[in-house]
């Protein structure tokens, strides 16, 4: 079980933590569609599952790298693809000065089953199902995560602790993840998400350092 010491170690780990959040969303508001060589990148992608159609990744890590001290997971809206973000020039510029590995998400909806709660969207039936992470879209991650640990010989990906990014459904996604996996997660942001599956967390989930922006 890894543990926000395991990031952060020595004193003021609280203000550590901070720091941290303040450079990954400092990342993306200065972030502009610049694109630089890839170094390490490497695509994975997961069978269809229980909530989602479509589960597809990208990994990038910086040149020379010996070991990730974690992954950043950046998920984006609706359906959206995250993968081409990791080739993003200030994204990997975090990512070297961090000494952590990047990886870009893409899901695609399907309606799930056993969610009676579920609403319907105007637009084609659909509402992101895969924000629901406990539902099959998080195992479909952490597939994901093991497949680039053997093909990258960097094992430690598999168990790394995860920095997770996301704007509106990659949001809910993201506090959904740590609702179910929260000995996972070291640090979360939700962009815009207003729809969530779970209510009261467990008090480690809880305990995840997290900023929610809501509306504007």
């Amino acid at each position: 079980m890894h543990t926000l010491q395991i990031l952060f170690t020595g004193a003021r780990v609280g203000q550590k933590i901070c720091f941290f959040m303040q450079s990954l969303i400092l990342a993306f508001i200065l972030m502009a569609p610049l694109q630089v060589a890839p170094s390490r990148t490497m695509d994975e992608t997961v069978a269809p599952g229980n909530n989602y159609d479509k589960a597809e990744f990208r990994l990038w890590l910086p040149e020379g790298l010996p070991s990730v001290r974690a992954i950043v997971i950046i998920t984006p809206g609706g359906n959206g693809d995250g993968r081409p973000e990791v080739e993003y020039a200030r994204w990997q510029a975090f990512a070297v000065k961090n000494k952590v590995a990047l990886v870009g998400c893409r899901f695609s909806d399907r309606p799930d089953p056993q969610d009676k709660s579920r609403r319907v969207d105007l637009v084609d039936g659909y509402i992101e199902n895969y924000r629901n992470a406990s539902r099959g879209s998080g195992k479909a991650l952490e597939t994901a995560l093991s497949a680039f640990a053997e093909r990258s010989k960097h094992p430690e990906l598999a168990t790394a602790p995860l920095l997770l990014w996301g704007m509106s459904a990659g949001g809910i996604f993201n506090y959904e993840f740590v609702a179910w996996k929260p000995e996972r997660v070291a640090a979360f942001v939700v962009n815009k998400g207003g729809i969530y599956y779970s209510a009261l967390l467990s008090r480690e989930a809880r305990s995840v350092p997290g900023m929610l922006f809501i509306g504007g």
